[in-house]
């Protein structure tokens, strides 16, 4: 069976090479600590850029913040290049922060507050709208504001009729009418998709420009088509065996009924590319594109962050369990590794970092948290180390900047939020400072 073990970059690889920093990173900001790579980050959005570009020049890429809240990733990516997806004022407040300009902001999610569709009027943020209601809140806000907004209009597509997001295309169609009526440009339409099925993006894509065909037949212009994101990220160089999620894998047998494919056999960029090329393979949308000037924007998020970050976590102690397994109880809880709260597991096996030699060790062990709830298990599978851990050791999780260290996170037991330390590998020897005070100034050689 493949140890699923996950694709590290190099220079990551050295930095875990030197146990005593680590050692020394956790000593001063606790347990876990969340690395953060934003160099790594910079190196992704341009790469990313370059591809998709490379089939459709009209592209604007647009990081999801909901991914991570780390204001240094935030900055690499606005840095490099890319706009920002955002889905609260708190978010919108950061990507300002971020250097994000507001003509290069998306804010989506469903019926916003009018707190929120107001800063995205005064700021000038294309601001998705969801519902006839919350068409008329913004409508109202224009009027109070005295300030025209960006709007976009999302698209509930037809393969997705039980969604709770979006217009269907008559209701968006008669939306579309109202703004024009307001004297309201529309900036633009999207849609939300769930899953990860190219196919079906192509398929919506196609949809949604039909519908701006008919809307500029009526006099109505559109400027842009937000297609999401949805992009699968790489995090094992090995594709996943099928007795990968058998429960005699897992402590009591725990039954993994859905994971995220984490062995994918493409880049995300590719796959991006490649739905670019799809939606451009049909004639009349292509057509509509070109003759229009309709700009694409995608908004990865997760997709964007490989490599950007990972989670430490110091070993407290271990012990045995009834099922025969060992247990081995980490600094942390299980908020700060968000897949087991999906009734789920994290597969990309952690590096034990040891500060000694000891004897080899063919003993399997569970990860457990240090709460008090029984399902505060940070790692299912039961995995061999080579040695036994011991305390002052480190678990380090690789690649866990999307959705994993900080999507739950929870100050339960009034124990503080993990903090976020930021590495930069430019200068002779790593350095580190806290994710939130990097600044415009800690990026060199951009």
């Amino acid at each position: 069976m493949p140890d699923n073990n996950p694709i590290i970059d190099d220079r990551i690889r050295d930095l875990l090479a030197d146990r005593s920093q680590m050692r020394q990173w956790v000593d001063c900001f606790g347990s876990p600590l969340n690395l953060t790579f934003p160099e790594i980050g910079v190196e992704n959005a341009r790469r990313w850029r370059d591809t998709v570009t490379a089939v459709y020049p009209n592209t604007d890429i647009r990081f999801s913040m909901k991914a991570c809240k780390s204001d240094a990733l935030a900055k690499a990516f606005t840095l490099a290049g890319l706009g920002l997806d955002v889905s609260s004022a708190q978010e919108l407040t950061a990507a300002l922060e971020a250097y994000a300009c507001g003509d290069r902001i998306s804010f989506t999610g469903p019926d916003k507050p009018s707190h929120d569709l107001a800063m995205c009027i005064v700021h000038g943020v294309g601001v998705n709208l969801d519902s006839t209601c919350e068409l008329k809140r913004f409508l109202d806000l224009q009027k109070m504001l005295s300030r025209k907004g960006r709007p976009v209009l999302r698209l509930r597509p037809a393969e997705q009729a039980e969604s709770r997001f979006g217009f269907g295309a008559g209701d968006l169609l008669s939306a579309a009418r109202d703004l024009k009526a307001a004297g309201s440009d529309i900036e633009g339409l999207s849609f939300h998709l769930s899953r990860y099925d190219s196919n079906a993006r192509i398929r919506v894509a196609r949809e949604a420009l039909g519908l701006i065909r008919e809307m500029r037949a009526h006099g109505i212009a559109v400027k842009s088509l937000s297609i999401g994101g949805g992009y699968l990220m790489r995090y094992l160089d090995e594709p996943m065996d099928s007795q990968t999620f058998e429960p005699e894998n897992y402590w009591h047998n725990k039954s993994i009924e859905d994971t995220y494919p984490y062995a994918g056999k493409t880049c995300a960029e590719h796959q991006a590319a490649s739905i670019l090329d799809g939606i451009l393979s049909d004639p009349e949308s292509r057509e509509t594109l070109l003759q229009n000037d309709i700009r694409l924007l995608l908004e990865p998020g997760r997709a964007l962050l490989d490599q950007c970050g990972g989670t430490l976590f110091s070993v407290t102690g271990t012990k045995p369990t009834s099922s025969g397994a060992n247990a081995a109880i980490l600094e942390g809880m299980s908020f700060s590794l968000s897949e087991t709260w999906f009734n789920s597991d994290f597969v990309p096996k952690p590096v034990l970092l040891s500060g000694r030699t000891s004897e080899p060790n063919n003993q399997h062990y569970v990860l457990v948290g240090r709460s008090c709830l029984e399902r505060d298990i940070i790692r299912w599978r039961l995995e061999q180390f080579g040695s036994q851990p011991q305390p002052g050791d480190l678990f380090y999780f690789h690649n866990t900047a999307g959705y994993q260290m900080d999507s739950n996170e929870s100050p339960f037991h009034r124990i503080p939020l993990p903090r976020k330390a930021s590495i930069f590998f430019a200068g002779s020897t790593p350095a580190c400072q806290l994710d939130s005070e990097v600044n415009i100034g800690s990026f060199t050689g951009l």
